[in-house]
């Protein structure tokens, strides 16, 4: 199974994606599809999920080295 690196880190948080769509105020379904590079998201909604994570705006729907 391959995970982006967003979605990693919210496993290795163990923040669900629920919860992270709360705080950002986005649709779960919608969040769902951005951290697993299915779709792409606005600048400023990349923004908003790397400053959420901590991570970088390319990182976020890069695919992760480990699991």
């Amino acid at each position: 199974m391959t995970f982006t690196k967003a979605k990693l880190v919210m496993l290795q948080r163990g923040l669900r994606l629920k919860r992270l769509a709360q705080m950002l105020d986005l649709s779960e379904p919608y969040l769902a599809n951005v951290i697993a590079g299915r779709v792409r998201p606005s600048p400023a909604t990349l923004e908003r999920i790397a400053r959420a994570l901590d991570l970088r705006l390319e990182e976020v729907q890069e695919p992760a080295d480990e699991v």
